[in-house]
């Protein structure tokens, strides 16, 4: 569920490049991505919150997929979230989604903390308190995750994430690696491809290698306080079996887009 966003040396490109970098530090704080995931901000984005105090992002997305899975069924999900600095290496990540379609709404209270070792390697220690809402039917769980993200040296990361479920009590990995190039101080793009094994996570799903995704993300700032977001992905199913696996049955090949925008406030 933990995705990075920029190297250390997207950090150089982004000082060649004239990005705002004063008084930024590695490792960088998180924040909510598309569908809840956490991820580390972009080096732009980061520069300007630390000016502006109060923001806000806002997504929609016209499927919400975790885990390889098109959780609702074709159907679509708005969310609005914010990420809060409690210390120089802790972020507090609110996330709260909903789903008309779906009659579904899901509340994600974030806590992260950040730790770096000489410049290449960062590890993130997350714990995720997680309240949905289906119709009339409510569950809630709780959940610890593990990243560690390694630089390659040429503008690219790649990181492992685990993650485990007190509920389901079992956990779920991840592996892949991004890039992410800057067009300029307000443009940037990334590319990334993740693989995904569960380990028990999804009860009712097959174990063993579940999906392989790929994604390409534009962030755009249209003026000092406001940047648009855009993304699309592609998700190819691994050995699903929704016939022997009731929880297979959103594990397909698919293809995902969303966009959204973030604003900071005095």
């Amino acid at each position: 569920m933990f995705m990075p966003a920029v190297s250390a040396d997207q950090m150089e490109n982004a000082v060649e490049t004239g990005e705002e970098t004063n008084n930024i530090d590695i490792p960088l704080p998180v924040e909510a991505a598309a569908g809840g995931k956490l991820t580390k901000e972009k080096l732009l984005r980061t520069s300007r919150e630390r000016m502006y105090p109060v923001h806000v992002h806002l997504f929609y997305e016209n499927r919400y997929v975790t885990e390889g899975r098109d959780n609702l069924s074709g159907n679509g999900l708005l969310s609005a979230s914010s990420d809060i600095l409690l210390g120089s290496n802790i972020s507090f990540v609110p996330w709260l989604a909903y789903s008309r379609q779906s009659d579904y709404t899901e509340l994600d209270l974030n806590i992260a903390a950040s730790f770096d070792f000489d410049e290449t390697v960062e590890v993130y220690v997350l714990f995720d308190h997680i309240r949905t809402t289906t119709g009339s039917l409510e569950s809630n769980d709780n959940q610890i995750e593990v990243a560690a993200i390694f630089s390659a040296g040429i503008a690219l990361d790649v990181y492992v994430d685990a993650y485990y479920s007190f509920d389901a009590d079992h956990g779920f990995a991840e592996t892949g690696m991004q890039n992410e190039y800057s067009f300029s101080p307000d443009a940037s793009i990334n590319a990334s491809a993740v693989l995904g094994y569960n380990a028990g996570y999804v009860r009712e799903g097959h174990r063993g290698l579940n999906y392989f995704q790929l994604k390409t993300e534009l962030s755009l700032f249209l003026m000092e306080r406001m940047e648009i977001t855009a993304y699309a992905g592609y998700n190819f199913a691994i050995d699903s079996d929704p016939v022997r696996y009731a929880d297979d049955v959103g594990l397909r090949d698919f293809m995902w887009a969303g966009a959204g925008f973030s604003y900071y406030l005095d």
